[in-house]
């Protein structure tokens, strides 16, 4: 029997995922809408001070609910999981539903695992939903039945349930204390960074038992459930068993623009120190010597800058979209390979500018279909990673953490044989000039109330703008034009980059990169220096809007 264990693991720490999100039944407002959350696992088991990293992703559908004496009930469901390190690979797709044994663990991933809580999130019963393909897997394979009903995997994953106090306040520490049979007492202390009507940061530190860990989470407060957490953990070794470090990142789809997957707080830290000495020299810092580092912007408004997508080249964009069906050894059926090239190229505006546009979609729905355009039949998908991202060309596959859909679990090599076209119906960005203001120097927009101008000096302004909420579908991109007294164009040097969140907090003994959640409201700065000095700006507002399209995809040729 080919039973990945990793992927029964991977199911026990997405749990605690699963009890946050029951608090939310209690409301009302969401009772059975299933929600998908990704979950990352980086564990090194280190032998003789040598380490063997192991990585496990997984995507999961959670639905909860709340029953009448007011106990909360949880479903999670199994949509992909993949496993790799010591030089192999596995995961849902290398179990072969033709194989009895494959099937039963496959049947078992996607009906998923109900578990009963009381009111405080404490776990009360946990149990397959079928309970049949349990028992058949726990006879085959005992240590299944520990995996499961271990409370200890829970414990130690950093996903628990987190039921904040009514009042909340920044600064605010409690700790809890909760029972492991296998590390004795841990400690969770926990304390409040951040704070907004819908959401609560909170940093959590865990000890006792020869385990050590730290993290955050991004916590919405009417319910507990999480919208994204970041977690490290240490375990000591002792006779029985070896030291382990592991790193876990969790993100509620919903609210995630692009999951900030294994990002590293020292690379973070990295790159603002990076941008900080690009600021310090000139031509930022001072007006420089080589004329070649100041450009004319074009002269048209209409000429938007290369990375902007106009809804007038979609066309020529969808028409070099396809697919194909390649074969892996480590998965038993073909997989989808979604592909994609950019027709054409435009020159830059600025210096370091793409040559190409930026194409940027969001998935509402994936169909397959048959040559004659009917749905295939029992293959119906659901969208996990629903953004869609690519400059110059793209390419997906099921093995891939960013393929934008997820087919069942059992499906088999030979549905996919009458597979014609793969329909996706997409909001695609697009932008189109809407005007255009000039300002004197000192002064700010009237028309974009994203947009904050800093005047730093007679040659350098930097434009800051933000996108609003995550979920916004339309909005206003500017583009500044430095003039002279005559109202013509200054030459000038243009550097963009994202603002930084200071991570530098004393209290705070684990440091990592920002959450997502975070950086919802961080601003793109345009930062800009000019060959003389500014008498006024143009200021060239784009609008753009998430444009709804339907991707018809046919085969590779």
């Amino acid at each position: 029997m080919r039973l990945r264990c990793g992927l029964l693991v991977g199911l026990v720490l997405l749990l605690g995922c699963t009890k946050q999100a029951d608090s939310e039944q209690a409301s009302g407002k969401q009772a059975n809408k299933e929600e998908i959350y990704f979950v990352r696992q980086l564990t090194t088991v280190k032998h003789g001070g040598r380490g063997m990293p192991v990585a496990q992703s997984s995507f999961s559908g959670i639905t909860v609910s709340k029953q009448s004496d007011g106990a909360l009930t949880t479903r999670q469901r199994t949509l992909w999981s993949w496993q790799a390190g010591g030089g192999s690979a596995s995961g849902t797709l290398s179990l072969n539903p033709n194989d009895a044994d494959d099937k039963q663990v496959l049947a078992l991933l996607g009906s998923g695992f109900e578990a009963s809580l009381n009111k405080d999130g404490s776990l009360k019963t946990l149990k397959a939903v079928d309970q049949s393909a349990f028992d058949s897997l726990v006879q085959a394979k005992p240590e299944a039945a520990a995996i499961f009903t271990s409370r200890d995997s829970s414990l130690t994953s950093g996903v628990m349930p987190l039921t904040l106090p009514e009042q909340v306040r920044v600064g605010q520490e409690f700790v809890r204390q909760e029972q492991s049979g296998k590390f004795g007492t841990l400690s969770s202390r926990m304390r409040v960074t951040a704070l907004t009507d819908e959401v609560a940061l909170v940093d959590i530190e865990l000890s006792g038992g020869g385990v050590q860990g730290g993290g955050q989470q991004a916590i919405r407060r009417r319910d507990g459930m999480p919208i994204e957490l970041q977690f490290e953990l240490t375990r000591e070794a002792d006779d029985k068993q070896p030291a382990i470090s592991m790193q876990l990142t969790a993100n509620n789809m919903a609210y995630s623009n692009y999951m900030t997957i294994g990002a590293d707080a020292t690379l973070y830290k990295t790159h603002r120190q990076a941008l900080q000495r690009m600021l310090a020299k000139p031509p930022f810092s001072a007006q420089s010597d080589d004329p070649k580092v100041y450009r004319l912007q074009p002269a048209s408004e209409a000429d938007m800058p290369s990375w902007m997508l106009s809804t007038a080249a979609l066309d020529a964009i969808e028409k070099g979209l396809s697919f194909g069906l390649d074969k892996d050894h480590n998965a038993h059926r073909p997989l989808i390979v979604l592909k994609g090239k950019m027709p054409g190229s435009s020159p830059a505006s600025f210096r370091d500018a793409p040559t190409q546009p930026l194409l940027l979609a969001e998935l509402r729905k994936a169909t397959l279909m048959d040559a004659s355009g009917r749905e295939l039949p029992d293959l119906a998908t659901i969208p996990t990673h629903r953004k869609i991202l690519f400059m110059d060309s793209y390419r997906s596959t099921e093995l891939d953490i960013d393929f934008p859909f997820r087919l069942p679990l059992q499906t088999r090599a030979a549905q996919l044989t009458e597979l014609d076209t793969i329909r996706l119906d997409v909001g695609v960005e697009t932008y189109a000039l809407s005007g255009t203001e000039t300002l004197k120097v000192g002064a700010q927009s009237k028309d974009n109330a994203q947009l904050r101008i800093e005047w730093l000096g007679p040659q350098r302004v930097t434009l800051a703008q933000t996108r609003g909420h995550m979920q916004t579908s339309k909005g206003t991109w500017t583009v500044a034009v430095p003039l002279d007294a005559d109202g013509k164009q200054i030459p000038s040097a243009a550097l963009l980059a994202s603002a930084f969140v200071d991570q530098d907090d004393p209290q705070r003994p684990y440091v990592h990169a920002p959450l997502d959640w975070e950086l919802r409201n961080v601003s793109s700065d345009s930062h800009i220096a000019t060959a003389q000095p500014i008498a006024a700006l143009q200021l060239r507002h784009y609008a753009w809007e998430q444009v709804p399209r339907q991707w018809n995809i046919r085969a590779t040729p």
